[in-house]
């Protein structure tokens, strides 16, 4: 692990917000905590001690929530408003459809895909994931490299737009990457950037820390986010605050922006004011609901019983090391994606859902987002009895 001085100012001096921990998984364990930090000087807030870019590139290459090996992708209902609505804001940014438009972090090409209906013809997406490279080929047609941003392998000054979503709040070597960016634009070439919105983190409604994930480093207000591209020679084009329904039960508070490059930086910077203040409110508001989850939890231990725990995302690993639901005895995690399934987690097996059909034990629901979907699978989809339990 790595002390951080500021990724935009590189000040030293900075105040603690909160301490993240984490379980991890047997083989493939990104890091196990972190503190979430506010710089004294220009106000940004990130996560420090953390490892190295390398080590988060192989976690993306090896274990993709985005992955998909089936017949069809799915393209979900609600990511489809969201695309819809990146489409619609950056078309005027667009006036020809022979733009070279490249999208980093692509996944399995959806939003790439409505680019190409809307008629545009050069099209190119970046993904880590060899999974999602031949499943947006496979499905919709669009050619995507399997690289990071460190390795693309496209000509320098070849890019007319570029679009990260979702993205930067991966990048520990935030100005090595926007470096590499700034050189495969064109001279008048421009950058979309969506990331969550750390300066309204409280206005979302998720479970709570989920905005302090695994993957989550870099909590981006638009004062901050403004700074780093500025300092990386890129220029304000657009700034939006909006909040984006990601499923039906989850809204994530948003920054749409784009930026034009520029010859020269500007270190210029303006003291972000609002993060670190508005994600200390957010910290007291995820305490206050975890509370209610955990006495949820501790209630479950006191029937001193193994349960089967359904999800291994950021809530589980969370509450596997700050809950009581480290004393509990379980039998089995559960999880529908194949990547963590045969891993195992705190000396416990991942299996599959069609795995669950023997055991009858307690299922406890460890996702806010789609627990009523998974209670739902339990019982139609599966056939199963097993009493459920969830946290929200």
């Amino acid at each position: 692990m790595e002390k951080r001085n500021c990724p935009i100012c590189d000040g030293k001096k900075n105040q603690k917000l909160f301490h993240q921990s984490f379980s991890g998984f047997s083989d493939t364990n990104l890091l196990d905590s972190y503190d979430v930090v506010a710089c004294n000087n220009c106000g940004f807030c990130y996560a420090d001690n953390i490892p190295d870019q390398k080590k988060f590139d192989v976690y993306y290459r090896e274990l993709s929530k985005y992955e998909s090996n089936t017949v069809e992708v799915k393209e979900g209902y609600y990511d489809r408003l969201r695309f819809e609505a990146m489409v619609k804001y950056l078309k005027p940014f667009l006036p020809d459809t022979h733009m070279h438009i490249v999208e980093v972090g692509c996944a399995t090409g959806f939003l790439l895909s409505m680019f190409k209906k809307e008629g545009y013809l050069n099209l190119t997406g970046i993904d880590p994931s060899p999974g999602c490279t031949s499943a947006a080929k496979r499905h919709y047609g669009i050619n995507v490299l399997t690289n990071t941003i460190s390795n693309i392998e496209l000509p320098n000054g070849s890019i007319d737009m570029l679009i990260l979503v979702g993205v930067l709040e991966h990048i520990k070597d935030l100005d090595e990457s926007l470096e590499k960016l700034w050189k495969l634009l064109t001279p008048d070439g421009h950058i979309f950037i969506g990331v969550p919105d750390g300066s309204q983190y409280f206005n979302g409604q998720d479970a709570p820390f989920q905005e302090f994930s695994v993957e989550h480093i870099n909590f981006f207000g638009p004062g901050s986010l403004d700074n780093l591209m500025k300092k990386n020679k890129f220029s304000k084009v657009d700034i939006s605050q909006v909040p984006l329904n990601v499923n039906h039960n989850t809204v994530t508070p948003a920054i749409l922006s784009v930026f034009r490059k520029e010859l020269a930086a500007d270190t210029n910077f303006v003291m972000d004011k609002e993060s670190p203040k508005n994600i200390a409110a957010y910290v007291e508001m995820c305490h206050a609901k975890e509370k209610e989850i955990n006495a949820i939890i501790e209630k479950i231990g006191g029937e001193n019983e193994s349960i089967i725990v359904w999800g291994t995302g950021a809530q589980t690993l969370r509450l596997l090391v700050n809950s009581k639901l480290r004393d509990v005895k379980i039998s089995a995690f559960v999880d529908s994606n194949p990547k963590y399934q045969g891993k195992s987690l705190n000396g416990v097996n991942v299996i599959s859902p069609e795995s669950l059909k023997s055991k009858t034990d307690t299922i406890l629901i460890s996702t806010r987002p789609y627990q009523n979907e998974i209670e739902s699978q339990i019982r139609n989809t599966l056939g199963l009895t097993n009493k459920v339990i969830k946290l929200y």
